[in-house]
């Protein structure tokens, strides 16, 4: 099975945040990584499924369009795409 890493298409600033905002669209399997910080970045499923995994937790977590999830630990972030997916990482 090949990896593939998913790049971001569109990256811009939050008007109501300014935080950094990077919109990313992944096929299925695609994964990407992120860095995890104690206070973020959060990724939002915007369509499709994704899976979510971080360093030192040992939940996994699936988002479905519409949902959050809230990094809360310093390390490796992984998301896979379960089926076609958009997401949004804001830092």
């Amino acid at each position: 099975m090949a990896i593939r890493f998913a790049h971001a298409n569109e990256s811009h600033q939050s008007r109501a945040a300014a935080a950094p905002v990077t919109d990313m669209q992944l096929e299925r399997k695609d994964l990407c990584r992120l860095e995890g910080r104690k206070h973020g970045p959060a990724v939002t499923c915007l369509e499709g499924a994704v899976w979510i995994t971080q360093a030192g937790d040992p939940r996994d977590h699936i988002l479905i369009a519409g949902e959050k999830f809230a990094v809360n630990r310093r390390g490796a972030v992984l998301v896979e795409a379960v089926r076609d997916a958009r997401v949004r990482v804001t830092s």
